[in-house]
């Protein structure tokens, strides 16, 4: 059993339900983990599309 529960996007106050619209996201433990403070999902995600997007990472990296 995980100690910190998993969050499922009806559960999260409507602002946020977006962050977890992408089915593999919602999937991924991780997200609906991180979910339990929906802020630090907004600024994890924010953080990575930057990373990917921005920085011009490729998937190798």
């Amino acid at each position: 059993m995980a100690r910190v529960p998993s969050v499922s996007q009806s559960d999260l106050p409507d602002a946020y339900q977006s962050l977890l619209d992408e089915e593999a996201l919602a999937e991924c433990h991780i997200f609906t983990t991180m979910a339990n403070n929906p802020s630090i999902l907004r600024s994890y995600m924010l953080y990575s599309s930057t990373l990917w997007d921005d920085c011009r990472l490729s998937p190798h990296d």
